[in-house]
């Protein structure tokens, strides 16, 4: 996507519910999440302006978060540089180029490596320790590097690999789901040596260390195995001002999302679920385009919890309420992408998106879900276009190829 040329108008607003998009459920008297959520504030913006849905990146492809944040922001597939970049960035790490960063999870396998729980119980009780453990075994190295481990929230984490002078495409050790043992490259490459070096020094740090001692004794899954994912290698890009014409800011309470606003030069707030609008009413004084991210919707989604991702929606309802109030702004709500609670995971479904405010035209659909967004007059479009989108119906996108 070329750079875009902005006449004067309304403030542009994204919101992202992580993960929304989703399948009915029996559960649920065979509606999504969203269709059975009460929610008269999204309604009535669905209403009041018009929705369709949006692949992230095709039909049937099932997109990664960073991947598909990436592309809300007009940005195309090779322009990403691999979400460990974007968690050591959403961290608070400062990339130079060339600097190699995973993102991880702290594990818990059983004494054959098999992995039984995947996330470490979700708590992240004594881990900032357990990360400067691991650190301080990985400072002596074959490889003449210097290995940076950080805890970040729950069973989260990276790693980030300065001065390496290799390639970095590396298969995630993660198999993805419990009753597996991790996945070791078995390549000859520098690349693959790292990553069984820092897989088998981690594990051995972790499986002595006093810090998993304590959280046994507290009841707590022990993270005893590290799952190495997403590693990339950090390079520049277009900055999103200079690409889209706004200055932006983002909200979100995790790092990925932080990550790749900081990765396009965007200034990001770390900010709890119950502030973010608040947040975003006061930055849009100062900035051109706000995207506030909830994320708690797909965790309910991994976890299968249809019901609690439903209450989740409801909840992000409620928040969005002042919203209404706005006269001169125009917003999108949609989802990075679909996480359908019966599959636990990302899926290439249709994601539903709405515009409202200022300037947006009304079509006639009455609510916001995933079957009434295919009677909306936006119909289908890709992820990369729903911002394009956004500043045309507010009646800022200046007209090209004149």
């Amino acid at each position: 996507m070329g750079r875009i040329e902005l006449l004067p108008g309304p403030k542009l607003m994204l919101i992202v519910i992580d993960g929304v998009g989703d399948r009915p459920s029996r559960k649920l008297g065979f509606k999504t999440p969203l269709e059975a959520a009460r929610k008269p504030n999204m309604d009535r913006m669905a209403r009041e302006g018009c929705v369709g849905w949006h692949y992230p990146l095709s039909p049937g492809v099932a997109a990664g978060s960073g991947i598909a944040h990436m592309a809300l922001f007009g940005y195309g597939e090779s322009e990403c540089p691999g979400r460990g970049v974007f968690e050591a960035l959403g961290a608070g790490i400062e990339l130079k180029e060339g600097d190699v960063a995973a993102r991880i999870n702290f594990a818990t396998c059983d004494e054959m490596e098999v992995i039984v729980d995947r996330r470490a119980g979700r708590d992240g009780r004594y881990l900032d320790d357990l990360a400067k453990e691991i650190e301080e075994k990985l400072a002596e190295n074959p490889f003449g590097v210097r290995i940076e481990v950080k805890h970040t929230t729950q069973h989260r984490g990276v790693i980030v690999v300065r001065g390496w002078k290799g390639e970095c495409e590396v298969r995630d050790t993660d198999p993805g789901r419990e009753g597996f043992k991790p996945i070791l490259p078995k390549g000859k490459r520098e690349i693959d040596r790292l990553i069984r070096f820092i897989h088998r020094k981690a594990r051995k740090v972790m499986k002595e260390s006093e810090w998993n001692k304590k959280r046994e004794k507290e009841g707590i899954n022990p993270a005893n195995c590290l799952l190495i994912r997403g590693v990339g290698k950090y390079f520049p890009v277009e900055p999103f001002e200079e690409r889209m014409g706004l200055r932006g800011a983002a909200i979100a309470d995790n790092p990925l999302y932080l990550g790749v606003a900081r990765f396009l030069g965007m200034k990001a707030f770390w900010v709890e679920d119950e502030e973010k609008v608040e947040k975003a009413l006061e930055l849009l004084g100062k900035y051109d385009f706000v995207f506030v991210h909830f994320k708690k919707t797909d965790n309910a989604s991994h976890d299968g919890d249809c019901e609690k991702k439903r209450r989740e929606i409801e909840k992000i309802d409620k928040l969005l309420k002042p919203l209404l109030e706005l006269e001169d702004v125009a917003l999108a709500i949609t989802g990075d992408h679909a996480t359908p609670c019966e599959l636990k995971e990302h899926s290439g479904d249709p994601v539903p998106v709405l515009f409202w405010g200022k300037n947006v035209p009304k079509d006639d659909v009455e609510g916001f879900g995933e079957r009434e967004v295919r009677r909306g007059w936006v119909g289908e479009i890709r992820g990369v276009d729903v911002l394009p989108m956004l500043i045309n119906l507010a009646g800022r996108m200046k007209e090209v190829g004149k």
